[in-house]
């Protein structure tokens, strides 16, 4: 003899977890977006190469003329494969 109602139904619970799943995501989803977005730079763009870079250090004052000659000959010597004075 079947009691009626006596099993969870097989669409509503299948509802549920869906809508549990996309509950979560949309959780994960803000997390992410309030987190990771004041981490990142206004207008730092991640194609920069190391010369432009400090190029740029040196254009807002940050590095001095000795200091940027210094840095853009270690790169340069980098990319040749070769280290400069006083590297490891």
């Amino acid at each position: 003899m079947m009691v009626y109602g006596a099993a969870w139904p097989f669409w509503p619970m299948t509802l549920m977890a869906i809508g549990s799943l996309i509950f979560c995501a949309l959780v994960v989803w803000v997390a992410y977006a309030v987190f990771a977005a004041p981490m990142r730079r206004e207008g730092e763009r991640p194609d920069r190469s190391a010369q432009q870079i400090l190029d740029e250090r040196l254009a807002r004052g940050e590095l001095d003329v000795d200091e940027y000659q210094r840095l853009t000959r270690e790169l340069a010597a980098a990319r040749t494969g070769r280290r400069g004075r006083g590297a490891w």
